[in-house]
């Protein structure tokens, strides 16, 4: 018994000894997240090592019928690998976490790493970014356009959440090829961050946001593909609102300071903002004399009933002067204005 023992204990350390987990800086084409994804819903049994080649261009995935099996695999998967596509493998992940490490991944919790067969294309692709594993190589200080049609960047946003009296600002980063982004912020008081992933469609889309200290929320967003401004909101698990919106301004790690400092100079608060792009209530304003800045400054809203109260009024407003023709605005931004105009009136 103990001589069977040892050798499982032997063959345990033997493999995680010999394995070599990736390193350094990787992006996985399509192609291989599809892989990923097929990977973990296990088809053949349980998921017990998936490897990358060096290029993140090819992968294999090696899997385990049996009640038991060694936790890591053997060097033989590999060998295997690098037979068949002529390139170096590392492993990539064990089971369901990834075992590749970047500067991302360093600072990554246990959760963030670890994946489920229940992961949806999308969210795979939410994770990896958030992780520095995918979309990145389109990624620029500013937003950049390919031939494949693909568009990314920074952009700086602006949250509220109902258990912070301070404006949280970040940095968004999208990549808008397979319409998934990863959202960075840190939060007032030195509270700690928050990762989030968002996923868009033509003009509307979902996010979730998760901080570490434990506190998560999730909503519905609007994505103006015009201007590419975004507006959010949504609740967290104790029924606390939270709102952003995202600048339309490109932001590098350069200006990233002023960019936030003129969203936080902003003369629209920010439920406001969280609703309306800043630069269309700008307009808005402008086209109505500036009645909407008038407005505000008499009613003053000073809690959540009054602000509703008062985005009703203005939304009211707002397409009122369109109907009649007074005040004219872009096919997108109507469509927007409309749907907050159910939202208030309904």
């Amino acid at each position: 018994m103990k001589k069977y023992l040892l050798i499982i204990f032997f063959s345990i350390v033997c493999s995680n000894s010999y394995a070599k987990y990736g390193t350094g800086d990787l992006i996985l084409n399509d192609k291989v997240v599809n892989n990923f994804k097929n990977y973990l819903e296990g088809p053949k049994g349980k998921p017990v090592k998936f490897l990358v080649t060096e290029d993140g261009n090819d992968s294999y995935g090696w899997y385990c019928a049996h009640s038991q099996c060694v936790p890591t695999g053997s060097m033989n998967e590999e060998a295997l690998c690098e037979r068949r596509f002529g390139k170096k493998c590392f492993v990539f992940a064990i089971e369901k976490s990834i075992k590749w490490n970047n500067e991302r991944i360093k600072n990554a919790s246990a959760k963030e790493k670890r994946f489920s067969s229940k992961d949806s294309i999308e969210d795979i692709k939410a994770k990896l970014i958030v992780l520095g594993l995918y979309g990145n190589e389109f990624r620029s200080s500013s937003v950049s356009n390919s031939s494949q049609g693909v568009r990314v960047g920074k952009r700086s946003v602006a949250m509220s959440w109902a258990n912070y009296n301070n404006l949280i600002v970040g940095e968004i980063e999208f990549v808008e090829k397979s319409n998934v982004g990863a959202l960075n912020l840190k939060l007032p008081n030195n509270d700690g961050s928050c990762n989030g992933t968002y996923s868009l469609s033509t003009s509307q889309g979902t996010w979730s946001l998760l901080c570490t200290n434990n506190m998560n929320a999730s909503g519905t967003l609007v994505w103006n593909n015009v201007d590419g401004s975004v507006t959010g909101e949504g609740k967290d698990p104790k029924g606390n609102k939270v709102s952003f919106t995202v600048s339309e301004e490109k932001v590098s790690t350069s200006n990233k300071a002023s960019v936030v400092a003129s969203i936080q100079k902003s003369k629209w608060p920010v439920f406001m903002t969280a609703e309306i792009p800043n630069n269309l209530l700008d307009k808005l304003d402008a086209n109505s004399n500036n009645e909407i800045k008038k407005l505000l400054d008499q009613m003053k809203p000073k809690n959540k009933e009054e602000e509703k109260v008062f985005m009703k009024v203005i939304i009211q407003t707002v397409n009122a002067k369109i109907m009649l023709g007074q005040m004219n605005v872009s096919a997108n931004e109507k469509i927007l204005l409309e749907q907050l105009l159910k939202k208030y009136i309904s």
